[in-house]
């Protein structure tokens, strides 16, 4: 015979797993059925939107080029990261030593496009373009 807190530590096993399951959908909602079992209703992200001022300084800073169009991938599918500093990374070249922190606690990922995009537009409009000055002779033209 069983000890009933296994069948409890079991029970929340499954739903710590399926919570997490949900997370890395990106499900917006969680419902509940009768006998309390969690089904994930997904729903379509929307595209985050790069701010059109910030569009030259990271085609600049991802491609060298302020009229091409940003990118965050290498084409095998690596995230771009900083020729001259590893640290800089994505399609906006993030750099994690000043950034990686604050961007976790606003629950971002720099690595992932919807991230560095979320986190450049933050950034630009709390600090307008001056994190980027080191490419302006690219992009202030």
């Amino acid at each position: 015979m069983r000890h009933p807190l296994v069948d409890v530590f079991v029970g929340l096993l499954t739903l710590v797993s399926i919570l997490l399951y949900a997370l890395t959908v990106r499900a917006d909602t969680i419902t509940y059925t009768a006998v309390d079992e969690p089904t994930i209703e997904v729903h379509e992200v929307a595209q985050i939107e790069l701010r059109s001022e910030l569009k030259p300084i990271c085609a600049c800073e991802s491609v060298g080029n302020r009229h091409a169009e940003p990118q965050h991938f290498h084409p095998d599918g690596r995230v771009i990261r900083g020729v001259i500093n590893s640290d800089d990374v994505g399609m906006c070249q993030i750099n994690l030593y000043y950034h990686e922190e604050t961007a976790g606690k606003m629950g971002l990922d720099l690595f992932t496009e919807e991230g560095n995009i979320t986190y450049a537009n933050w950034l630009y409009e709390t600090q307008g373009s001056r994190p980027w000055n080191w490419s302006a002779g690219c992009w202030n033209k």
